[in-house]
């Protein structure tokens, strides 16, 4: 018998004992006010009456584990549990049967045709009603099961979600970024230095951080690192201007949400232009209890269809650690280029 399966039975072992226990102590104190027998005698008859339900009761508890009424299957389970129920009817009369000439059940030794009958009478009941019982247990633990599982979905799911956001920062990324530091590697060393240590640290922080949120500082962070590596690519081509106020900076905020609005405004408005461009990253209060972080570009325009598709995982981890109270907002932006913006509680 596994771990699991012994340690339930040990709880069932119990919960029947101290069942089976108060059963006695009502039925000895129900004779006594009804003016038969009282005290310890009427307590002792009635322990050695229901005795033997403490190990059948287990033994029930089994069978429903064992054979469930389910389908498929549902006839032959049926029919088990039909033994099941003849076999304790038979039990409990062979038991108060053997027990009467010691403890006196009944005034007169009665037959045991007499003893079976009332075993009929007084255990049918009870045997389909802990078939009932068994039943309930079983779907309550298959139900706590699924929750786990279901939570351990949502866990995988958003494992994944983050695996998703992460693999945008790589193949094209990564190669466009080996390729200009190969070339710094001639120009200027130092820069190559510095740059390689710059993806290392970024490169370390998507691999090592399993976090849902961080603060807005160590999201913006995250962002820099980015920001200084592109730049790499763009030179005196991209400019970058932030708006955070410090008071901001403590709010826990989805990981990896600031960048793909970043990655997208740079891939999508500034990347298609000759021309130089500007990226704006900016964070305000949105209300008592939400701030939003938006992400302006002045490159070229909303492109139907391509910058959405790079924000829908994004826009399903907003909805799922959220609900209604994170929003992506995406539009034109004011004087040309494109306006990205999240809106998280606080």
């Amino acid at each position: 018998m596994s771990s699991p399966a012994l340690g339930r039975r040990s709880i069932q072992l119990a919960i029947a004992t101290a069942w089976w226990v108060l059963v006695a102590l009502v039925s000895a104190a129900s004779a006594r006010s009804r003016g038969g027998a009282g005290g310890w005698d009427a307590l002792a008859t009635a322990l050695a009456a229901v005795a033997f339900w403490i190990p059948l009761t287990v033994a029930v508890f089994a069978l429903v584990e064992g054979v469930p009424l389910r389908r498929p299957g549902l006839a032959r389970a049926l029919a088990i549990h039909v033994v099941g129920a003849t076999a304790v009817v038979v039990l409990r009369a062979l038991w108060i049967y053997g027990l009467d000439p010691w403890v006196g059940f009944y005034p007169q030794p009665p037959r045991l045709a007499t003893v079976l009958m009332h075993s009929v009478e007084n255990n049918l009941f009870v045997y389909w009603l802990f078939v009932g019982v068994g039943h309930a247990a079983i779907y309550a633990r298959d139900a706590v099961e699924r929750s786990r599982t279901a939570a351990a979905l949502e866990a995988a799911l958003a494992r994944a979600e983050q695996a998703a956001l992460a693999a945008t920062v790589e193949p094209h990324f990564l190669f466009n970024t080996l390729s200009a530091i190969a070339e710094l590697v001639h120009r200027d060393p130092d820069a190559a230095d510095r740059a390689i240590v710059q993806l290392a640290g970024l490169l370390r922080r998507l691999v090592d951080d399993r976090r849902q949120e961080v603060t807005l500082a160590e999201e913006l962070a995250f962002t820099r690192d980015y920001l200084a590596i592109e730049a790499l690519r763009f030179g005196d081509r991209l400019a970058v201007r932030w708006d955070v106020p410090d008071e901001l900076l403590a709010t826990a905020v989805p990981r990896l949400t600031v960048q793909p609005l970043v990655d997208n405004a740079v891939r999508h408005g500034l990347a298609p232009r000759a021309r130089a461009g500007h990226l704006t990253i900016a964070a305000r209060r949105d209300g008592p209890d939400r701030i939003a972080i938006a992400v302006t570009d002045d490159g070229a325009g909303l492109t139907p269809g391509a910058a959405e598709r790079g924000l829908a995982t994004v826009r399903a981890r907003l909805a799922r650690l959220y609900g209604a109270a994170g929003e992506l907002r995406l539009g034109p932006a004011t004087g040309g280029g494109a306006r990205a913006e999240l809106v998280v509680p606080a």
